[in-house]
């Protein structure tokens, strides 16, 4: 990582060392801390990392020849995997899970307890904040590729 003169070969570097990271995580039996590893690093930071990297050292790919067959091949593909969504979601088997409601979640682990809280009561907040990152995410890539 340290010494690779290409910015971005060294972003991936540091991937592999946070990932390792988490695995040492894993194996101290620090479940939770590995999980926040993964998603907050290298979910998170990781990824900023990579977007400004490529938005702002002037990171410019070579120009493609644009084939219409494989526009076509993939305006096709595309179309089929809208279709077998559309026919998935449209058949599914819908209903309301209520099992974990009424269980006692003093047995279950730390992991287990933080995940059930952010899926159940904690749910709306969750998924505002990511809601939230998003648009500083967007927000940031809109004032970055201003010129």
């Amino acid at each position: 990582m340290l010494f690779s003169k290409n910015v971005v070969h060294s972003a991936f570097a540091f991937l592999g060392v946070l990932l390792s990271i988490a695995a040492l995580f894993v194996l101290g039996n620090a479940e939770f801390a590995a999980v926040a590893q993964v998603l907050i690093y290298v979910g998170g930071v990781l990824v900023l990392l990579l977007f400004g990297v490529m938005l702002t050292s002037g990171y410019t790919l070579l120009p493609q020849k644009k084939s219409v067959t494989i526009s076509l091949l993939i305006g096709v593909i595309c179309l089929a995997l809208f279709t077998a969504l559309v026919y998935t979601l449209g058949n599914g088997n819908w209903y309301t899970f209520t099992g974990l409601q009424s269980q006692d979640i003093s047995e279950f682990s730390l992991s287990q307890k933080i995940g059930f809280l952010l899926m159940t009561l904690y749910v709306l907040p969750f998924e505002a904040s990511g809601v939230l990152l998003l648009a500083a995410l967007i927000g940031a890539a809109v004032v970055v590729g201003r010129k």
